[in-house]
C-alpha cells in the first residue's frame, strides 16, 4: 500500500482513497471503520479503492482503514486516517 487518503465533504460524507499495487495488478478492497469500543467494523459494499462513507455526524472524528490483498494471496492493512464530518 502506498497511500490513504480521507477527506470531509459537506452533508457528512468522506472520501476515501487507497493507492497500492501487486504482481498482476488484481487487487480486492475493504474498506473498514473503528467503533467506539475500538473494534475495526467492515463497511458493507466498501470495496473498491475508492469509498465514499455517508451519514457521519457533523463534528464527529471517524477514523479509517482499508484491507488490501491480492489474487496472489498477499494481504496487507493500510495507516489509519482520520476525518472529522463536516455538516
Amino acid at each position: 500500500i502506498e497511500e490513504v487518503k480521507g477527506e470531509a465533504l459537506p452533508g457528512g460524507k468522506a472520501k476515501l482513497r487507497v493507492s497500492a499495487s501487486a504482481p498482476g495488478g488484481r487487487l480486492l478492497y475493504q474498506w473498514q471503520m473503528k467503533g467506539e469500543d475500538g473494534a475495526w467494523t467492515n463497511l458493507f459494499g466498501a470495496n473498491g479503492s475508492v469509498y465514499t462513507a455517508t451519514k457521519l455526524k457533523a463534528g464527529q472524528e471517524y477514523s479509517f482503514r482499508c484491507q488490501v490483498a491480492s489474487y496472489g494471496g498477499g494481504r496487507s492493512t493500510s495507516q489509519v486516517v482520520n476525518v472529522t464530518a463536516e455538516k
